[in-house]
């Protein structure tokens, strides 16, 4: 199941957030700004996702 809605301002904040920490330790303890279950981070160099326990995928980018 994914989002079928566009996030607010607020939970596009706290997404950023939690890539940031991703990035660089490699996990966070952010947890989704929907449902406040935990998120994971899924990518490569190019692309990446971030998946909700619950709510699925809501966040993506697709790089070139």
């Amino acid at each position: 199941m994914d989002i079928k809605r566009d996030l607010t301002e607020q939970e596009d904040e706290i997404i950023y957030r939690a890539i940031n920490e991703f990035q660089k330790y490699g996990r966070t303890d952010i947890g989704c700004p929907i449902c406040n279950r935990r998120i994971n981070y899924v990518g490569n160099n190019s692309s990446f996702s971030i998946l909700c326990e619950k709510c699925g995928n809501i966040y993506s980018l697709r790089g070139i």
